[in-house]
């Protein structure tokens, strides 16, 4: 699944890939950025937002996890 975010400062463009590794699904992720403007001033903040909202990945194994085993 592609996606481009269409507003704010930053305008990544990425998408999450999936994939069958035996009993078990791969998840890939991948964003790209590409400042331009006067955007090249402000890419360390955007790139430290950017880092910020990708950690928020690696919970996504545990909440999947735990909201399987509660149904």
């Amino acid at each position: 699944m592609r996606f481009a975010v269409v507003a704010g400062p930053a305008r990544p463009t990425g998408g999450y890939y999936l994939s069958t590794e035996g009993p078990n699904t791969r998840l890939r992720f991948a964003l790209e950025y590409h400042p331009k403007g006067l955007q090249k001033l402000m890419n360390g903040m955007i790139q430290k937002t950017m880092e910020e909202e990708v950690v928020q990945l690696e919970q996504l194994k545990s909440v999947i996890e735990e909201q399987t085993s509660e149904a």
